[in-house]
Formats: C-alpha cells, structure tokens, sequence
C-alpha cells in the first residue's frame, strides 16, 4: 500500500459496548483514495481487544495498525501517542465510543482540504446519543459559529466534536501536550496556526453522551477546572499570535475574577453563620 493520504485516529478503553459501531463507521467510508486505521487501546479490562481483533481479522478493506498497550498510560498521553503514529497528509479522529454515519463523510472533507489550501481544518455537525435514555438528538451542548472561523474563535472556547474533525497533518505535539486536560481543543490550538476552519452544515457522526464518556458526564465543577488547566497550559506554552494569546490571558482572568468572587461569597457566608449562631446562643442564655 502507498502512503496513506488519510489516517484515522481511534482511541479506546473499555468501550466493549461501542466499538464495534465505531469501527463499522471507518470499515464502510467510500473514498478514493487510500486510508489507513491507527487505532490505540489503553489496555482495556474488558471485551474491548477481543472484540476488535474479531471484527477487523477478516477485513482487508483499509490498512490497520492496532496497539494493545500492556498497561494503561491514561487518555491524553494515548491520544498524543495514536497521533504521532498517523503517516497520512491528513488525520480524521474518531473515538471508539462515537461513530459516523455518512459513507462519504470523509470523501467530502478530504475534497474540501484538497482545494481550499488555506484551511487547517474542517468538521461538521453532529448529533448526539444519550445512552440512559437511548435517543439521538440535535446536538445542544455546543455553541453556533459561522462556517468559516479561525484560531482565535478556538481560542473563545471549544465548539468541534472530534468525530466530525479532518484536520493537516502538518503539526509537531510538543511533550507537554500529555499534561492538558483537554486533548482535542489543546490540538486545535497547535495546528490551525495562521489557517482558517471550515464547518460543513451536514451531520455525518454521533457524539456519544454516556456515563462511561470521558469528558462529556463529569461534574461541572471539575470540569470547569479541567478547561482553565489547559487554557493556563496552552497560554504558557504553546507559541500563539498576541490577538491569540490575549484571548486566553481574559479567559484566565475572567475564570480568576469568578473565582475571588465565589471565595469572597463564601467567607461572607460563613461570617453571617457564625453571628447567627452567636446570637441565637446568646438568646438562649436568657
């Protein structure tokens, strides 16, 4: 096989339930050109390797490269490791608990990319699969953009799901990309650089909500410092235009103001409790 001029990237754990759906959405891509599966398990406890190795022992329909890890390095250090495993001009990423629905999804990007030189990136819209409830939605947890947006919009925060990205395979991760938080906004943030991103009005995957999902359950507390982590991160290091890197540096601010605010809210409260209570045993001494 040639050099592939697109690489999937896949990672998994312990998505027994879901990948057999995400590879089937890879497996039936029609395109012309040739395409290759990078696919990364974190050393899954579950059925997770059984099952990949049964579905895809028979196909010779794309080039496969699998890694089992012996043990778990963690998501992002996975992430970054199935990345720089990927050989082809361009990377499509989609996880192994979501999944495609267009057989020309790809097709239709790749052809984008291939004349518009000035784009980094593009992806479309998705819809979402609450696994509790079993349906599939319009997608609701992402703000509206334009169809062409840049750098310092990724910079105002994260509105691409990874399933629908197609982006250059142009960039270099640094080491310390295994210490953010947010893999897939902290990529954009390293290789759009001076380009532009192209959304399509399309929905051709499924962003998958589900207690097993990484990112999408977590508590909103721990989740709003996960994102300020990796703003702190990609501000300190990442090398950025000034309009860029202003963007984050109001982000961290702002996240600080609120911070002060809800600390300063708390020892008022706290004060207000420790009179009434003063006061209420003062009653009773009467």
């Amino acid at each position: 096989m040639n050099k592939p001029l697109v690489s999937v990237c896949m990672i998994t754990y312990n998505h027994e339930n879901y990948i057999k759906q995400a590879l089937e959405g890879v497996l039936m891509q029609q395109c012309s050109f040739d395409l290759e599966l990078i696919l990364s398990n974190d050393a899954s406890t579950d059925e997770t390797d059984k099952l990949i190795k049964e579905i895809l022992r028979d196909t010779n329909a794309i080039s496969l490269r699998y890694t089992n890890h012996p043990k778990n390095i963690g998501m992002i250090p996975n992430f970054k490791y199935a990345l720089e495993q990927c050989k082809g001009s361009y990377i499509a990423i989609c996880e192994g608990d979501d999944y495609w629905t267009d057989p020309l999804k790809i097709q239709k990007q790749i052809d984008f990319l291939e004349q518009h030189p000035s784009f980094a990136l593009c992806f479309h819209n998705v819809n979402l699969y609450d696994e509790n409830l079993k349906t599939i939605y319009r997608d609701t947890i992402t703000r509206p953009v334009s169809e062409i947006t840049n750098l310092k919009d990724v910079a105002r925060g994260n509105y691409i799901h990874t399933p629908s990205v197609v982006i250059r395979n142009s960039f270099i991760l640094p080491d310390w990309f295994v210490n953010v938080y947010l893999g897939d906004w902290s990529l954009y943030m390293i290789a759009v650089g001076s380009k532009k991103i192209k959304k399509f009005p399309e929905s051709m995957a499924v962003y998958r909500i589900s207690d097993g999902a990484a990112w999408s359950t977590q508590e909103k507390k721990i989740r709003k410092e996960n994102s300020r982590r990796t703003v702190a991160i990609i501000a300190e290091k990442a090398e950025l235009p000034k309009k860029v890197q202003k963007i984050l540096n109001l982000r961290l601010s702002a996240n600080k103001s609120s911070r002060i605010n809800n600390l300063t809210l708390v020892k008022i409260l706290k004060r207000i409790g420790k009179f009434l209570y003063r006061k209420l045993n003062h009653k009773k001494k009467f």
